[in-house]
């Protein structure tokens, strides 16, 4: 398994693989598979899991990731997912642009 997830948005906030995997199962989870970018970046984020590569987001996944965090808030406030709170910030941040 890989060390981190390095996500090409603002400041590059990183993820363990761990915790990326973590972040793709609530993905899917967050609107029961219907919701297509949710779920296709759940399949990105595993994807760069096994390569290593840096994981560039469109707006639609940064949306999703947005939607996703605005609807799991225990996923900011719970400690054991602390990383998850600078790649929400760094994602609202890129949706202001």
């Amino acid at each position: 398994m890989l060390g981190e997830i390095v996500f090409a948005v603002g400041s590059r906030p990183t993820l363990s693989a761990h915790d990326a995997e973590l972040l793709a199962q609530f993905l899917e989870l967050g609107r029961d598979g219907r919701d297509a970018p949710m779920v296709e970046l759940a399949v990105k984020i595993r994807d760069h899991n096994r390569s290593g590569e840096e994981i560039t987001l469109d707006r639609d996944e940064l949306t999703a990731l947005a939607r996703l965090f605005n609807e799991a808030p225990d996923l900011l406030t719970a400690p054991e997912f602390a990383a998850f709170r600078r790649l929400k910030d760094e994602v609202a941040a890129a949706l202001e642009i």
